[in-house]
């Protein structure tokens, strides 16, 4: 019986980080939801540092409840809390 679904997310920034513009943090929204954006099953903030960007990579860890029926697809959106368009 499957009850939840753990998902590693490794998250790449494709930037530079400059200091005059990003100051000491930035502040991204993590979700899941289904393919019609109807349910969100898990969210979160993840706050980006200079020293993850210049890592060049970051892995987030999470568990989700799963529902019967099962989704066709879950999607999963990393969005900046300060950029426009930055999916």
């Amino acid at each position: 019986n499957r009850s939840v679904l753990q998902i590693s997310l490794t998250i790449v920034p494709l930037f530079r980080w400059d200091s005059r513009l990003h100051h000491g943090t930035l502040k991204w929204w993590v979700w899941v939801e289904d393919q019609s954006n109807e349910h969100i099953y898990h969210s979160e903030v993840w706050m980006m540092t200079r020293k993850i960007c210049e890592e060049g990579s970051h892995t987030v860890s999470f568990t989700i409840p799963i529902f019967e029926p099962l989704p066709p697809q879950y999607y999963i959106r990393v969005i900046s809390d300060e950029w426009i368009v930055s999916e």
